[in-house]
């Protein structure tokens, strides 16, 4: 599910924002009307192995 919000909006609830993030719903902060930014949930990248380590 995804939601707009205005960007002075977004600058008083950001820690609700970030809440709803995390528990998957998608943010689009947006300035006059137009689309700047998405808020998701982050997924950790597995560390990537070096040269000298892989078998």
């Amino acid at each position: 599910m995804s939601r707009q919000v205005n960007i002075r909006e977004a600058e008083a609830k950001l820690s609700r924002l970030v809440e709803d993030a995390a528990r998957g719903e998608e943010v689009v902060i947006a300035k006059n009307g137009r689309p700047i930014a998405k808020l998701t949930a982050f997924a950790p990248v597995a560390p990537r192995r070096a040269k000298d380590e892989r078998a």
